[in-house]
């Protein structure tokens, strides 16, 4: 094998960055619930919410690199707030409020592995 840039391999050690993705956990029955859950941003930023709802990932803050999603970190928002998400950014659109949305994803993920449908729908409606 032919290598461009030797002296950034130090150990292999670069090499072995390059060639493992980190692990990405996938969990796509949990997307298809997220997809029955209220949106967590009811009319922010001066939009009301559309009926249809999608898996909305975090990527800033969590160390994974930036098109890496994991689906524990993953919040239920109408199709309306995620392209805004995605427009604006993760932090300018959660604004002071972006690890408390972090957190409860964490929360839905924690009530996705319990299997408890009803937890998950009542976090839906606290933020």
């Amino acid at each position: 094998m032919s290598v461009l840039f030797p002296h950034l391999l130090p150990g292999g050690l670069m090499m072995q960055m390059c060639l493992n993705k980190p692990n990405r956990e996938k969990f796509p029955e949990k997307a298809k619930l997220i997809k029955q859950l209220n949106c967590l941003t009811p009319r922010w930023h001066g939009y009301p919410c559309c009926e249809v709802v999608d898996p909305a990932h975090f990527r800033s803050g969590l160390f994974l690199g930036a098109n890496i999603k994991d689906d524990k970190y993953i919040n239920p928002l109408c199709r309306v707030h995620h392209t805004l998400q995605g427009h604006m950014g993760e932090k300018a659109f959660w604004g002071d409020r972006l690890m408390d949305a972090k957190v409860q994803s964490l929360l839905i993920h924690i009530a996705y592995l319990n299997n408890d449908i009803d937890e998950m729908h009542r976090l839906s409606r606290l933020f």
